[in-house]
């Protein structure tokens, strides 16, 4: 049981870090967009 728990952990602890990761990545992406659209919209 105990083996099974710990498994457990390490996958949602590597997914957590994984989706704030990709949420990372996400948000800077929306930061480029808007820097970009702020640009071409006053080029």
């Amino acid at each position: 049981m105990n083996k099974v728990v710990e498994v457990y952990l390490v996958v949602v602890a590597i997914f957590i870090v994984s989706f704030s990761n990709a949420v990372n990545d996400f948000s800077v992406k929306i930061e480029d967009f808007s820097i970009e659209t702020d640009e071409f919209l006053n080029g």
